[in-house]
């Protein structure tokens, strides 16, 4: 659960965040890009691509100004 910053209390506090989610396959981001690229004040930073490390992903701010990737790639 994430909480937006406009918030009373100690989430208030927080700037911000980054956030990496692991899908479970290409489909899933395909899918899921679709679903969010036009939601009011989210901002596209980079649309669905492959990286060289192999994840297929995009990136993109959200209307509290968190940054949100979401792609295959699960580390090493």
């Amino acid at each position: 659960m994430f909480s937006a910053r406009n918030r009373s209390g100690p989430w208030a506090a927080l700037q911000a965040q980054g956030i990496y989610v692991v899908a479970a396959d290409a489909g899933t981001v395909d899918e899921t890009y679709a679903r969010v690229k036009d939601l009011p004040g989210v901002e596209v930073l980079k649309p669905v691509h492959d990286t060289d490390y192999g994840s297929h992903q995009f990136d993109l701010r959200d209307a509290d100004g968190n940054l949100w990737t979401m792609g295959t790639y699960r580390g090493t």
